[in-house]
């Protein structure tokens, strides 16, 4: 059996907009590349 040890810096954020809605976003600190997530609209109550 073999294997490889594969350590990728990923950074997770939650980006906040102006007009309240908020996008998730990770981050390949390797590559750098960055994939953003559909935006949400805050719950009103």
């Amino acid at each position: 059996m073999s294997f490889r040890l594969l350590l990728l810096p990923v950074w997770i954020a939650t980006l906040s907009e102006v007009d309240g809605d908020t996008r998730p976003a990770l981050v390949n600190g390797q590559t750098v590349r960055v994939v953003l997530g559909s935006a949400r609209k805050p719950h009103r109550r």
